[in-house]
């Protein structure tokens, strides 16, 4: 029978230990949660409390049970021992929902800043996102008004070279214009001064006479003494 209580005892004791660390744990995991480092998900402090009250739960089990033990042990020393283990854990208990109470408390400071600062990066990222909008802005309106100049440029250059054009243009029918000019008058010059000789000149017939080379000859005429 003794061996029977003693052995209950320790394996509450052992329980007791284990939900112990692992209830402290949740509870560190509940102070750093919404902190840099610490769990920041919206619904993690809910779970975390759900999971510590389980744990609270559960060693508020133990210290029945071993209230328990602590009466049907047949020895007064291990009696005794089992009381004073349960007033260990009775208060280690309050110091336990001391520290996840604020264990809360900072959480709920920890969500509160990580929200601030949220919102603090949130409107740098927007101001940053607005500047780079300004730059980006800027830099079209400078390529927009540099375009702008080239193709004013390019208009006067093509409406320049379109005047030069028709210029030349007239200038070569001109030139056609007075060069044909010049050819009429030179033909109807010509053309008339060829009619006013025939009609102002007459007709001139020429006879051709040959004329033949003489050469003197000599003629030897008889003297009456030679005769």
């Amino acid at each position: 029978m003794d061996q029977d209580v003693e052995e209950a005892a320790e394996l509450v004791r052992n329980q007791w230990e284990k939900t112990s660390s692992d209830l402290i744990e949740k509870i560190q995991a509940v102070e750093t949660c919404g902190s840099v480092g610490g769990l920041s998900a919206k619904g993690a402090l809910p779970q975390l409390n759900a999971a510590v009250q389980d744990r609270f739960t559960t060693l508020q089990s133990l210290l029945l049970r071993m209230d328990l033990i602590s009466q049907q042990h047949p020895s007064e020393d291990m009696g005794e021992a089992c009381v004073q283990k349960l007033d260990e854990w009775k208060k280690q208990l309050n110091e336990l929902r001391l520290s996840l109470r604020n264990a809360n408390r900072n959480a709920k400071l920890n969500i509160e800043r990580a929200a601030k600062r949220e919102e603090v990066e949130r409107s740098v990222n927007t101001i940053q996102t607005l500047d780079q909008s300004n730059i980006t802005l800027r830099d079209a309106k400078e390529e927009y008004f540099g375009a702008r100049s080239i193709l004013n440029s390019t208009r006067r250059l093509l409406s320049t070279m379109s005047r030069s054009d028709l210029i030349d243009r007239a200038i070569l029918v001109v030139g056609i214009v007075v060069f044909l000019l010049v050819c009429n008058y030179i033909f109807l010059k010509r053309l008339g001064i060829w009619k006013a000789l025939r009609t102002t000149s007459p007709p001139i017939y020429s006879t051709h006479v040959p004329i033949y080379e003489t050469t003197p000859v000599e003629v030897h005429v008889p003297i009456n003494d030679e005769l």
